[in-house]
C-alpha cells in the first residue's frame, strides 16, 4: 500500500515521503515504463553490482586507521646496539700484477729442437724449459779447446828456448838481441793461450745457452715459439713467466689519507684485503709495501702496492680486485647494522623499540659505514635495540613485533644478530672528507 501510494504521489507530482529512504526513491525512478523496460533492468544490474563496494571504501576512507592503531603489532626484524672494537678501513678498488714478469728470450741464434715444459704450469727456478740445437756450439768449442792445446804446446816450446839462451847469454855464446826475441816470443804466446783459454770460456757459455731454463719460480704462460722454429738472439720471445708466490694488488687511494699513511707505516706495517671480484667471502690478507713518489694530478690519488702471500693462488695477475686498507683502529665504537639505519628528509634515523614494544624515531650521526654495519657517532646507546627490517609499515608510537622469535610452521627461531648475520672482522669505510 505505501508503495502504491508513493507511485500515485510521483505522479501527481508530490515529493516524496519524509520517511521514504533514498535507496527506495532510486527503485522507485527506475519503474519499467513502457519502451524503456531493458534499460531499467540494466540499470538496476550495474547498481547491485556495485553494491560490493561501497563498505571497501567506506574502510579505506576511514581516518585513523594506521599501523599504530588497534592491538596487533607489526612484525619485524629487531637488533641490538653494540660497543665493539671497529678497524677504521679505506676501501678501493685495485689490480693484481705480478711480483715480477720475465720474458723468455734466446741469447744465441739456431733453431729450437724441444720445450720441455706445459703450457700454464708452475715452474722452479732452473728448469729446463726450451732445448736449442747444441751442435754448432759444440763444433765451436772443440775448435776453441784445440786452439787452445796448440798454443799451450808452443808456449811451452817458447819458453825452453828462452831458459837456453838464458845460459848461453851469460856465457857469451850468444847476443843478447837473441835473447830478448826469444822471450818476446813467449810473451806473445802466453796471450795466445789467454785468449784461447777466453774462447773456450766463450764456447762453452754459447753451449749452455742452447738449454734456457727458468730464471725464478712462477707460472709459465702459452709457448709463443714451437719447436722447429729458428729463434734469433736476444729478439725472439719464447715464453712468459709470472711471480705470483706472493704477489701485488696496485690501487690508489685519494691524497687526503696521504699523510695518515706515511705517519702509519712509520709506525708499523699497515694491513691490507683483498677480495677477488665475485668472491667476497674471505679475504686475501696482505701488507702494504709501496707509496708511490708523486700525486697523480690528473685524478688527485695517489698509487700504492700491496703484498700478498697468495699461497691458495686465488689472486692472479691482471684481476680486479676490491681493496681494503686498515688505517687504525677504534675500541669502543657504537655499531649498529646497517640496515637499521634509514635516510629522511632530515637526514639519518633509525627506529628505537622501548621497553613497551613500541618504537621512536630518533634521528643519528653516523660516522662510517659499509655494506653490513654502521658507525655511530650519536643518537644511540650500547644495548637500546633497533628495527633493522619492516619500516615501511611504521609511525612513531607504532606497536612492534620481533618476527625473528616467531618460527613459523615447522622452522626453529632465528638467532638475531646485529644485520642478521655475523658482524665479526667486517670493517667500515670513513666517509669521504
Amino acid at each position: 500500500d505505501r508503495e502504491a501510494g508513493n507511485e500515485e504521489s510521483l505522479k501527481s507530482g508530490d515529493s516524496a515521503p519524509p520517511s521514504a529512504p533514498r535507496i527506495y526513491n532510486f527503485f522507485s525512478h527506475m519503474k519499467p515504463t513502457p519502451g524503456n523496460e531493458r534499460s531499467t533492468r540494466t540499470g538496476r544490474r550495474a547498481f547491485l553490482l556495485c553494491l560490493p563496494i561501497f563498505p571497501l571504501l567506506a574502510i579505506a576512507g576511514a581516518p585513523g586507521e594506521k599501523s599504530k592503531g588497534g592491538d596487533r603489532p607489526v612484525p619485524v626484524t629487531i637488533a641490538q646496539v653494540v660497543q665493539k672494537r671497529m678497524t677504521v678501513d679505506v676501501a678501493s678498488f685495485g689490480t693484481v700484477e705480478a711480483n715480477a714478469t720475465v720474458t723468455l728470450r734466446p741469447q744465441i741464434t739456431g733453431p729450437i729442437v724441444e720445450a720441455h715444459f706445459r703450457e700454464g704450469q708452475d715452474v722452479k727456478k732452473g728448469d729446463l724449459l726450451f732445448t736449442i740445437d747444441p751442435k754448432p756450439s759444440e763444433l765451436s768449442l772443440q775448435r776453441a779447446e784445440a786452439s787452445l792445446t796448440g798454443a799451450k804446446s808452443q808456449l811451452a816450446n817458447a819458453l825452453r828456448d828462452v831458459a837456453r839462451l838464458k845460459e848461453l847469454v851469460e856465457k857469451g855464446a850468444v847476443s843478447q838481441g837473441d835473447f830478448d826475441n826469444a822471450r818476446t816470443n813467449a810473451d806473445a804466446l802466453s796471450a795466445t793461450v789467454q785468449s784461447s783459454a777466453a774462447a773456450v770460456e766463450s764456447a762453452k757459455l754459447d753451449l749452455g745457452y742452447c738449454r734456457i731454463r727458468s730464471p725464478l719460480d712462477g707460472r709459465i704462460g702459452a709457448r709463443l715459439s714451437d719447436p722447429g722454429n729458428i729463434v734469433k738472439e736476444n729478439e725472439t720471445a719464447l715464453a712468459v713467466i709470472h711471480q705470483i708466490r706472493p704477489i701485488q694488488a696496485s690501487f690508489g687511494l685519494p691524497q687526503q689519507y696521504l699523510r695518515e699513511i706515511h705517519a702509519r707505516m712509520s709506525a708499523s706495517k699497515l694491513s691490507v684485503r683483498a677480495f677477488p671480484t665475485g668472491d667476497d667471502a674471505t679475504a686475501e690478507m696482505g701488507e702494504l709495501t709501496f707509496v708511490d713518489n708523486a700525486v697523480d694530478a690528473a685524478t688527485g690519488t695517489i698509487r700504492l702496492k700491496a703484498t700478498f702471500p697468495n699461497s691458495t693462488s686465488r689472486l692472479w695477475p691482471g684481476q680486479f680486485v676490491r681493496v681494503s686498507l686498515t688505517l687504525r683502529e677504534e675500541p669502543g665504537a657504537i655499531v649498529v647494522p646497517a640496515r637499521a639505519v634509514q635516510i629522511g628528509q632530515a637526514g639519518p634515523y633509525a627506529f628505537v623499540v622501548k621497553d613497551n614494544s613500541t618504537v621512536e624515531s630518533r634521528p643519528l650521526v653516523v660516522n662510517r659505514a659499509n655494506e653490513l654495519e654502521a658507525v655511530i657517532d650519536s643518537g644511540l646507546e650500547p644495548g637500546e635495540r633497533v628495527v633493522t627490517e619492516g619500516h615501511l609499515l611504521l609511525v612513531p608510537g607504532s606497536k612492534v613485533e620481533d618476527k625473528g622469535a616467531l618460527p613459523g610452521p615447522g622452522k626453529a627461531p632465528k638467532d638475531v644478530s646485529p644485520g642478521g648475520r655475523k658482524a665479526g672482522g667486517r670493517t667500515s669505510s670513513p666517509r669521504p672528507q
